[in-house]
């Protein structure tokens, strides 16, 4: 089997023999010129997989070579390189699509070796997925020139005798990507034809006025449909909820004027006594500003009678924010170009950035389309965006294929993703860090039971992330309570594993480790999907509150928090120590969580002396002891120069207890410190401290304890000053 070929154009002989040495280390088989002529030359008498493009070239710029290419009928995949800037990159990207050329993606002078090599390592993954495409391509070529043969009269005898049908595609939540709903489009196959692009069969219904005939006989279809759904759902094990489901119906500019049309629709949904809050309708960012007073007026009406109101392929157009503003829309949908460019385009992620961020800011939820691969979907969720639509998840289908497809969506594609996100989330196998550990001692303490665990689910493993009351980081999948955790978004609730059916014969709860109470919320990746489940378990069967289920749901949020936030360094992954910023963003959360759940909470606020002038080793002594002293401790920090906070969730909520409990820590510090002094050369380091409680009597907030706190230790400075 031959090597893929490259060919390089780049006026630089010491970049372009670089980049073929690269290329050749990734497995291809390449060629530099850094001639134009040489290189259209050798295209044109074998046309090579990859072509590496410099833009800057003296005599023929890239440009001009891009537009020799496009003559050519290439399938080459393009890597448009360059030291200008990355807009100019996009820009010249563009370029190349519009010639109808195959961009494989972008690359900024310097880059690495690496980002050369997965740039052709996504396009050799995408080999099979390109032969059927130019397969596709090539049976395209045969098909009719639909400009001539659709005429008026066969799109007015279509509407007739409704031969123009729906299919729909499912929009889904982002968070958990359960189905939110259906967008519906027009389909028409025709009998001597085929399937007619629906580009041509609409264009001309608006352009001789039978656009408002083809949206009613649309709507006719779509609304006994989200009926249909909305009660085979409410029956069934569908994993949405099925009382949020809606319908996007795409809306004509020209319909804008057509008050019979939407009075229909209102009929229409009474009939199936369905709510307009149901429908959302799209029309397009260039057709909501053709007419804006007209479309102020009517879409005003619609919002007011409950329909939701969506503005498509946002971005496109040139309208007036202001406008934008004045218009009452729901729904923002971002446009496909942009979506699709995302994962290679800095500019792109920008504008989507700014649609969000504007939508956001109006209270409209956002709609990306066009999603097709995994890295656009985490871009998309990381900015926020709500919903997402594409073939990444489902392509169109028709009614049918949607009931089916809905009702029956395969457990094993939904495990693909699931496994396929964790893996993504580059956290198995990884140390223990004590961001997890002091989550899993939180939980220990306050359910007062014998086991908890971070538990990931794997293919075919649980890996523990961090545990207590068990011995090792992994067990297998099978019969685990975990395996059943993650496949909902709610509590698993084991009050006795004996009496339930589902565990009674569970080689974990007839054997070691003798499981009866379990309880395990899943703990959802950043993209959704649900990865693994906060878990504590008891040998002894146990009833646990509402609240308590609450907690629990409150401390695995804490644990998607350290999943989203940024890994430590790799020299501080066992650091038991926080520094101030990392102290203070988790101390703020520790505390709201214990305020909002009664449960008591101690600051401790200490400051070491005589640091300076060579005696650091004395902070390093102290830190050393407190560590130890304050090992169960919830949190502990370094704010400062010898400053350092210990936070300590309480056993009771008891201001007594509370007090003994500090006492005996502090007295344990100092035994520490004095054992120091004796081992160290040099007196141990001394220290001043202040203390202060939040309890369900009296609650105080993260600032209200550091005043506190404070204001203690600096009245003790005075008593001995």
């Amino acid at each position: 089997m031959s090597k893929p070929s490259l060919i390089i154009l780049d006026d630089d002989e010491q970049t372009g023999v670089t980049i073929q040495h690269i290329a050749e280390y990734a497995g291809l088989d390449s060629y530099f010129t850094d001639s134009p002529d040489e290189f259209l030359t050798r295209i044109i008498a074998t046309p090579p997989d990859f072509i590496v493009l410099d833009l800057i070239m003296p005599g023929m710029d890239g440009v001009e070579v891009i537009q020799q290419l496009a003559g050519l009928d290439l399938q080459s995949q393009i890597i448009i390189t360059s030291g200008a800037g990355q807009r100019i990159l996009d820009a010249a990207s563009r370029s190349v699509s519009a010639h109808g050329l195959n961009v494989l993606g972008t690359l900024q002078k310097p880059f690495s070796p690496k980002t050369f090599r997965d740039l052709v390592q996504k396009s050799t993954k995408m080999s099979a997925k390109d032969n059927a495409k130019r397969s596709e391509t090539k049976a395209l070529s045969a098909t009719p020139d639909y400009r001539t043969l659709v005429t008026l009269e066969s799109v007015r005898e279509a509407i007739a005798k409704k031969q123009i049908t729906i299919a729909v595609q499912p929009k889904f939540e982002s968070r958990f990507h359960l189905v939110n709903g259906f967008e519906v489009l027009a389909r028409w196959h025709h009998a001597e034809y085929g399937n007619i692009p629906p580009y041509y069969f609409i264009d001309i219904a608006e352009k001789h006025d039978l656009i408002d005939d083809l949206t009613r006989l649309v709507m006719q279809q779509a609304v006994p449909f989200l009926a249909q759904l909305i009660e085979q759902s409410s029956t069934s094990d569908f994993t949405g909820d099925a009382r949020s489901l809606t319908l996007a119906i795409n809306i004509s500019a020209l319909s804008l004027h057509s008050n019979d049309l939407f009075s229909e629709l209102e009929a229409l949904l009474k009939e199936y006594k369905l709510s307009p809050e149901r429908i959302i309708l799209e029309l397009t960012e260039t057709g909501a500003m053709a007419d804006p007073v007209a479309s102020l007026d009517l879409l005003t009406r619609l919002r007011i009678k409950g329909f939701r109101l969506s503005i498509d392929d946002f971005g496109t157009g040139y309208s007036s924010l202001l406008q934008l503003v004045r218009l009452p829309f729901t729904e923002v949908k971002i446009d496909r170009s942009f979506v699709h460019s995302a994962v290679t385009s800095d500019e792109s992620r920008k504008v989507i950035k700014g649609i969000v961020d504007l939508a956001h800011a109006l209270d409209m939820d956002v709609t990306a389309e066009g999603v097709e691969d995994a890295e656009t979907l985490e871009y998309l969720h990381d900015v926020g965006c709500d919903l997402i639509q594409g073939f990444y998840f489902a392509r169109p289908m028709d009614v049918e294929q949607a009931m089916r497809w809905l009702l029956q969506r395969e457990p094993a594609a939904e495990e693909h993703f699931r496994v396929n996100a964790l893996h993504a989330m580059q956290i198995l196998d990884t140390p223990q860090e004590e961001r997890f550990n002091r989550l899993t001692r939180l939980a220990k303490k306050v359910f007062q039971v014998p086991t908890v665990m971070i538990s990931l689910v794997d293919s075919d493993r649980l890996w523990f992330k961090s545990f207590e009351g068990i011995s090792g980081p992994e067990a297998p999948r099978k019969d685990s309570f975990c395996d059943i955790a993650v496949h909902d978004r709610n509590i698993l609730l084991v009050p006795n594993a004996l009496e339930d059916p589902r565990f009674s014969d569970n080689p974990n709860v007839l054997g070691s480790p003798n499981i009866r109470f379990y309880a395990g919320q899943p703990i959802a990746s950043p993209y959704g999907e649900m990865v693994g489940s906060f878990c504590v378990i008891d040998i002894e069967p146990r009833d646990i509150t509402s609240t308590d289920q609450r907690l629990l749901k409150a401390i695995t949020q804490l644990v998607e928090t350290e999943l989203l936030s940024e890994p430590p360094r790799e020299s501080e992954m066992n650091q038991f120590v926080f520094q101030h910023r990392q102290f203070e963003t988790r101390a703020n959360d520790l505390v709201s969580l214990c305020n909002r759940f009664s449960l008591g909470v101690s600051l401790f606020h200490f400051e070491v002396e005589n640091i300076g002038c060579g005696n650091a080793w004395r902070e390093r002594v102290f830190q050393s002891a407190l560590e130890r002293a304050f090992h169960d401790a919830d949190l502990i920090g370094r704010v400062g120069d010898g400053e350092f906070m210990v936070l300590l969730v309480e056993d009771s909520n008891s201001a007594t207890s509370a007090a003994s409990q500090a006492d005996t820590l502090i007295h344990k510090l100092r035994n520490l410190l004095m054992i120091a002094e004796l081992s160290e050369d040099g007196e141990a380091p001394s220290f001043y401290y202040g203390t202060c409680s939040s309890t369900a009597e009296a609650a105080k907030n993260l600032q209200e304890l550091y005043s506190a706190t404070d204001e203690i230790l600096q009245n003790a400075r005075k008593k001995d000053g």
